[in-house]
C-alpha cells in the first residue's frame, strides 16, 4: 500500500517516512506457543469482563424498582 500523491503532499518528509514504514509493517509469525498465552490471556479478560458487565447489568435492574418509569 502506497501513500497517495494528495495525502503525501500534506505531510512532511519524515512524517511520510514514518507512516510508511508503519504501513508497510509485518507482524512477525507466532509460535504455537505465543498464541497459546495470548489466547488464555484474552480468555480471561474476557471473563473477567463479562463478570463485571453482570455486576453492573444487576446493580441497574436493582436500582430500577426506586424510580418510577
Amino acid at each position: 500500500m502506497q501513500l497517495n500523491d494528495a495525502l503525501k503532499s500534506q505531510l512532511s518528509g519524515n512524517t511520510q517516512v514514518r507512516l510508511q514504514s508503519v504501513i508497510n509493517w509485518r507482524c512477525p509469525p507466532q509460535t504455537r506457543d505465543d498464541a497459546a498465552m495470548t489466547s488464555s490471556t484474552l480468555i480471561r479478560w474476557l471473563q473477567r469482563m463479562q463478570t463485571k458487565m453482570s455486576q453492573i447489568e444487576m446493580q441497574s435492574s436493582a436500582a430500577i424498582q426506586f424510580y418510577c418509569i
